[in-house]
């Protein structure tokens, strides 16, 4: 990195073809103004070269002499950074102080954090969108969790609410509405990728139902678990998720989400999780998207009023199926995912 006082770091010096000729550090009268910036990348050698390295007239060891060892045998592959690059050196505390001014400058100007960790998980897919949210909410009243949330503000056509499972996410995709209806993308991979990591549905399917029916609390397993995708064509449903996994600590707990085709939300319920829903208006087409298919040997059904769960329904009217009206108690369920299965 070009500097103008090449005497306070270590030097690379260079030949007119730009090879690496020698390295010093912090020269008294350098012949060169590129520094050694500090990022290197060393072959398995290095440490052979590091155990041969005397103190310095420093009295100090010097990295210097082991690039220097890389230089003698024409292995050093420097790369010069370019002036759209600021290097910030921090080995003294003036130093330090300006370079804690050129930050403090650059991130009130363009509003973006540097050397955001989170952020930089994120924009390289290694972490998702509920990830990111999730880190932002717990630190949430700091101005550094409000720019981690805001990020997917500004950058995702959806937002996504938390409910009382972190596991169980609302979506809400951005809904274009004009004079001829609406618009609206139901699913997408390359943007639910970074909320879904790895996952691949492989089977819809459609409910159309009436007021007050009741469809669940249904899950599968020990094969053939689903995760959902869960939305609202047409109509308003009460939306439930039950906690079923044997060791988790909100086993037996629900949570509900309003589904309907106003704001085009959705429900992802993953793995561990019973599935039902209330319908709340006349008429209700409501759409899921599964992971697995359905299977008649691993389908389970919890009964949709265990007094153990105690689910607030909508409705005092439930129609229901016999098959979900005849169905086994949570605590009469013999077959039940844990918490640790993925």
């Amino acid at each position: 990195y070009q500097v103008s006082n090449p005497s306070k770091y270590g030097i690379l010096e260079v030949n007119n073809a730009d090879i690496p000729v020698s390295v010093i550090e912090k020269p008294q009268k350098p012949s060169s103004n590129l520094a050694i910036t500090g990022l290197y990348f060393f072959d398995e050698n290095a440490s052979k070269y590091a155990r041969a390295v005397k103190p310095s007239k420093r009295g100090e060891l010097e990295i210097t002499d082991v690039i220097a060892q890389y230089i003698k045998l024409e292995k050093l592959k420097p790369k010069q950074l370019s002036r759209g690059i600021a290097w910030l050196d921090t080995g003294t505390s003036d130093a330090l102080f300006e370079a804690s001014l050129f930050v403090s400058t650059i991130q009130k100007r363009t509003g973006l954090k540097i050397c955001c960790p989170e952020e930089i998980a994120w924009r390289n897919q290694w972490i998702s969108d509920i990830d990111l949210n999730s880190l932002g909410q717990d630190i949430n009243q700091s101005e550094y969790g409000k720019y981690l949330i805001n990020l997917l503000k500004l950058s995702i056509m959806y937002k996504i609410n938390k409910t009382d499972f972190s596991e169980v996410i609302e979506i809400l995709p951005e809904v274009y509405d004009d004079n001829r209806g609406k618009f609206y993308e139901l699913w997408n991979h390359n943007k639910y990728s970074n909320i879904f990591k790895e996952i691949s549905f492989c089977q819809d399917n459609i409910s159309h139902s009436s007021k007050n029916v009741i469809r669940g609390l249904h899950y599968q397993y020990p094969k053939y678990q689903q995760d959902k995708l869960v939305s609202v064509i047409k109509g308003t449903v009460f939306d439930v998720a039950v906690d079923i996994r044997k060791d988790s600590a909100n086993f037996g707990k629900w949570v509900s989400v309003v589904l309907d085709d106003k704001k085009c939300n959705q429900l992802w319920i993953p793995k561990g999780f019973a599935h039902g829903f209330c319908v709340i208006s006349d008429l209700a087409i409501v759409l899921y998207k599964c992971t697995e298919y359905w299977s008649k040997d691993d389908e389970k059904i919890i009964r949709w009023d265990d007094p153990d769960i105690k689910i607030n329904w909508p409705t005092n009217l439930p129609k229901l199926s016999n098959k979900d009206k005849n169905s086994k108690l949570l605590s009469q369920q013999e077959c039940l995912p844990t918490y640790d299965e993925k």
